[in-house]
C-alpha cells in the first residue's frame, strides 16, 4: 500500500508485536477495501461508480488437535484450499486470478499434488521443473546406462515407467524379474516382446540430440503434445551447441541444472499459481490464499553464534561457536544482549514475511491458519495463529466456537485486463533423418570421393584422431566424439578404427600409450629464438626420459628425420632428456622408424 507502518525501534517485547500486528491488520483492511488499490492492475469497469466495498478478507482456523488419526495436517489444509477455490470461482473469479502462497516449498508441493489429483490445473515453479516429468526421467535414465551399464537402479526406473505408463495389465513382478539381471544390450533387445524397438548399441553412437530423439520414438513418448519433452529437447540442443556432446558430460550438466530447468508457463493459461512467499515479492494477484498460516515466530533450526571468551582460559581463542538458545542469557549482559537481539531479528523476519504475503492480493485474501489455543482458550502468541486470534479479540470478534471470520464483500466487482491467448502445440513432432532421405556430409568426407585424394585425407584424419588419444582407453571415446560431431561417418570408422588400434597396440609402440606416462599431444613450444614448433606426441616416463613421436603419410623423406632432430634440440634446450625418436608412417600398412 501507499501508507507504511513504521516498525518501532525498540522492537523486542511480545506486547510490541501485538500492537504492531493489530495496527497492521487495521491497515490491511483499509488497503483491501480501498478502490484506489484496485487500479494497480485492473481496468476500471463501467459500474465502478456504484462500488462501495471491493475487498474481502477471510480468516479460517483448522482444528488440527482434534482431527482423526486417518486425516493428516496436510489433508486438512489441502481440503480447505480446494473448498476455498470452489468458493472463489462461484464469486466470479477464474483459476488464473488465484495465487496460493506458502511459507515452505514442501507445503506448496503437497497442495499442488492434491489439486492435480482433483483435476485442478496449477502452475508452480516446483511442478513445472523438468525433473518432475516421468518422460524426462526415463530419457535421463537411459542415457545414464551408457555410463553405468551395471546400475540396476537405472533399470528399475526404466521398468517402472514402462509398467506405469505404457503397459496395461502387466504382471509387474514377472516383468521386473525378467529384465533386471540382463546385460544392457539384452535388456533393450528383449523389449521388442512388449512393442518397444530400441537398439542400444546404435543409440550409443548417435549424437546427443539424435540419441534422445531415438528414445522418444522407440518408447512412443510423442503420442501427444508434451511441454516437458519439448523444453527438455531445447535444453539438449542448447547444451550440444555449447559443450562437448558426450553423454557423461550432459549427465553432469543435468545434475547441476535440474533444480532450475523448468517449463515456461504460457500466458493466458487458466490455472492456479502456487509459489513461496519469497518468490511472490513484488507481485500482485486478484485473489491470494495463504494456507499453513501458523509460522512459529521464534523457530530457527539449530541456531549458532560466536560468543567472546577469555583468551587465557580458552587456549588463546577469543570467541567460541556455541548454541544460541535461552541459556545464553545467563552469560552476563553480553549474553543477554546477544539473545535479545537474536529474538528481535526473528520477530522482525516473521512479521516481514506476514507483511509480504498479506499485501499481494488486490481484491481478496484468504488466510488458512490453525486453532492454536490451550485448554483455557489462550492463544499461542509465538505463532501466526496467536497473532490472528489476538487481533480478532482486540476488535471483539473472537468466538471460540467459530472457526471462520469474514470481512467485506466476497462478490467480484472488478474485471481483470484481457490476457493474451497462447497457442498450444497439439503434437510433439519427432522423426528420424532417415525418413527424410537426408545424407549428412562429414567434414572429412569431401575428398573421399576421389581415389587420388583418399590417401591424403585418410592420413589427415588418422593424424587428427591420434592427436586426441593419450592412452589406449581413449580410442572408443575419441572415435565416438568424431562421429557425433560429423567428422567421421560409419564407413570411415570401419576403415580407420582398426588402423588406430594397430598403431596403439603395436608391440613396439604399446608402452608409449600406457597410462603410466606423461603425455603431451600437439603442444606448442616456443624456442629460444621465438619460433613455435609442435611435435605430434611427446611421451615422458617415470625416469624423466622423453620420446618424440611423429605421424607421417606417404613415403619416407630425409626432412622427416631432420624435423625430429630439431624437436630434440628444442626439448634439450628446455632441460629434457630425449632418449628416442619415432616416425610412424600411416599407409596401407603401419611402418615404424626408430632413431
Amino acid at each position: 500500500g501507499k501508507n507504511v507502518i513504521n516498525l518501532p525501534k525498540n522492537y523486542r517485547s511480545l506486547e510490541t508485536i501485538v500492537q504492531f500486528n493489530n495496527a497492521f491488520f487495521k491497515h490491511l483492511s483499509s488497503f483491501l477495501f480501498s478502490k484506489e488499490n484496485h487500479q494497480t492492475i485492473y481496468e476500471q469497469s463501467h459500474q465502478e461508480s456504484t462500488i462501495k466495498k471491493a475487498g474481502y478478507l477471510e480468516l479460517s482456523f483448522l482444528d488440527i488437535k482434534n482431527k482423526s488419526d486417518e486425516v493428516s495436517k496436510d489433508d486438512l489444509h489441502c481440503q480447505k484450499v480446494l473448498q476455498t477455490i470452489l468458493k472463489v470461482q462461484s464469486n466470479g473469479f477464474q483459476l488464473k486470478d488465484i495465487c496460493i502462497i506458502t511459507r515452505k516449498s514442501k507445503e506448496g508441493i503437497a497442495i499442488a499434488e492434491y489439486l492435480s489429483s482433483q483435476g485442478i490445473p496449477i502452475v508452480s515453479s516446483e511442478s513445472l521443473l523438468l525433473k518432475n516429468s516421468p518422460e524426462v526421467n526415463l530419457i535421463v535414465a537411459i542415457i545414464a546406462l551408457t555410463v553405468q551399464p551395471q546400475n540396476d537402479q537405472l533399470k528399475i526406473e526404466i521398468l517402472t515407467y514402462l509398467a506405469d505408463y505404457k503397459l496395461e495389465q502387466v504382471d509387474t513382478h514377472k516383468f521386473f524379474a525378467a529384465f533386471i539381471r540382463l546385460e544392457v544390450a539384452d535388456f533393450f533387445k528383449y523389449m521388442i516382446d512388449y512393442g518397444f524397438v530400441f537398439n542400444f548399441e546404435a543409440f550409443q553412437k548417435l549424437s546427443l540430440y539424435e540419441a534422445v530423439e531415438t528414445i522418444v520414438r522407440s518408447f512412443q513418448l510423442n503420442t501427444s503434445s508434451n511441454g516437458y519433452l519439448q523444453f527438455f529437447m531445447d535444453v539438449i540442443f542448447e547444451y550440444s551447441q555449447k559443450h562437448n556432446e558426450s553423454f557423461s558430460g550432459f549427465l553432469e550438466h543435468w545434475d547441476r541444472k535440474k533444480e532450475k530447468l523448468s517449463v515456461i508457463s504460457p500466458q493466458g493459461h487458466d490455472a492456479i499459481q502456487i509459489m513461496t512467499i519469497h518468490k511472490s515479492k513484488g507481485l500482485e494477484f486478484p485473489v491470494v490464499l495463504f494456507p499453513y498460516a501458523n509460522q512459529a515466530i521464534y523457530f530457527d533450526m539449530s541456531p549458532k553464534t560466536w560468543f567472546p571468551v577469555d583468551k587465557e582460559a580458552f587456549n588463546g581463542f577469543s570467541d567460541m561457536f556455541i548454541n544460541l538458545n535461552q541459556e545464553i542469557e545467563a552469560y552476563g549482559d553480553k549474553g543477554a544482549n546477544i539473545y535479545n537481539t537474536y529474538r528481535s531479528e526473528l520477530e522482525l523476519d516473521a512479521i516481514n514475511l506476514l507483511y509480504v504475503v498479506m499485501t499481494r492480493p488486490v481484491e481478496q485474501l484468504y488466510i488458512i491458519s490453525e486453532l492454536d489455543v490451550d485448554a483455557k482458550q489462550n492463544e499461542n502468541m509465538k505463532s501466526y495463529s496467536g497473532l490472528l486470534i489476538n487481533y480478532l479479540k482486540s476488535i471483539e470478534k473472537w468466538n471460540e466456537n467459530e472457526l471462520t471470520y469474514a470481512f467485506g464483500d466476497a462478490t467480484r466487482h472488478l474485471q481483470s485486463k484481457a490476457s493474451k491467448n497462447s497457442l498450444t502445440q497439439q503434437q510433439f513432432i519427432c522423426t528420424s533423418k532417415e525418413e527424410h532421405n537426408l545424407a549428412i556430409v562429414t567434414n572429412g568426407g569431401f575428398l573421399w570421393d576421389t581415389s587420388q585424394e583418399h590417401a591424403q585425407e585418410k592420413g589427415n584424419l588418422v593424424h587428427n584422431i591420434m592427436a586426441q588419444i593419450s592412452t589406449a582407453k581413449d580410442i572408443p571415446i575419441v572415435i565416438d566424439d568424431f562421429y557425433r560431431s560429423g567428422t567421421l561417418n560409419l564407413e570411415q570408422i570401419t576403415e580407420l578404427e582398426p588402423l588406430i588400434n594397430q598403431i596403439v597396440h603395436h608391440e613396439k609402440l604399446a608402452s608409449y600409450y600406457g597410462d603410466h606416462n606423461i603425455i603431451y599431444n600437439e603442444r606448442d613450444i616456443i624456442t629460444k629464438n621465438g619460433d613455435i614448433v609442435r611435435p605430434d606426441r611427446i611421451v615422458t616416463n617415470s625416469k624423466s626420459e622423453s620420446t618424440i613421436i611423429d605421424y607421417k603419410t606417404g613415403v619416407e623423406k630425409p626432412y622427416h628425420l631432420q624435423q625430429l632432430l630439431h624437436y630434440q634440440n628444442v626439448l634439450e634446450d628446455m632441460g629434457l632428456k630425449v632418449v628416442k625418436k619415432i616416425l610412424i608412417y600411416i599407409n596401407d600398412e603401419i611402418q615404424i622408424k626408430e632413431f
